[in-house]
C-alpha cells in the first residue's frame, strides 16, 4: 500500500464493495469470483504483477507478526466460535426491516446475522447506513438490548 501510495481506507473500501458485489456461495462459486477478479477495476496507483491483478513490489511488513487481538473472519468459520466483540456491517438498505419482518427459519441471511452477532461475549457493534441507525435502535430497545449509537 505504502509503495503505490493507497491508503488502507481506499483499499478497505474498494475490498468491501468487491465482496459485496459476489454472488451467493454455490457449486460453481469458485471460477465466478475468480473471474470477478479479474474483472474488478485496480485501483489507482496499483501495478499488476506480471498479469496476475496482484500489486508490485514486495510487501512493506512482514507476515510474521505479533498477534494484535483483531481477526477478521466470515460468519460461516465463527461457528462456535467467541470473541470479546464482534462487528456486523449492513451496508443494504432495508436490512432493519428485514431483521425486523422476516422469518429466520427460511430467511438465510437472518440466521447468518444471528451468528455474526451472537458469537461477541461483550460488544456487538452493527455497521448500516444512517437512516436506519435509529429505527434499529429502536427495535434492539423495545427487545430489551441495550444500545449506543455513536
Amino acid at each position: 500500500m505504502t509503495a503505490h501510495r493507497l491508503s488502507a481506507g481506499q483499499v478497505n473500501r474498494t475490498a468491501f464493495a468487491f465482496l459485496h458485489s459476489l454472488p451467493a456461495p454455490h457449486r460453481e462459486w469458485g471460477p465466478q469470483v475468480w473471474q470477478a477478479m479479474k474483472a474488478w477495476p485496480a485501483l489507482p496507483g496499483a501495478a499488476p504483477q506480471g498479469g496476475k491483478g496482484r500489486p508490485a513490489g514486495k510487501p512493506t511488513v512482514s507476515r510474521l507478526q505479533a498477534a494484535t487481538g483483531i481477526r477478521t473472519n466470515i460468519v460461516h468459520e465463527l461457528k462456535g466460535d467467541e470473541a470479546d466483540g464482534g462487528l456486523l456491517l449492513l451496508p443494504d438498505a432495508g436490512s432493519v426491516q428485514r431483521w425486523a419482518t422476516a422469518d429466520p427459519a427460511t430467511d438465510e441471511v437472518l440466521r447468518v446475522w444471528y451468528v455474526a452477532v451472537t458469537r461477541a461475549r461483550s460488544l456487538a457493534a452493527v455497521v448500516l447506513p444512517d437512516e436506519e441507525t435509529h429505527t434499529l435502535a429502536r427495535l434492539l430497545t423495545e427487545r430489551q438490548v441495550p444500545v449506543r449509537v455513536v
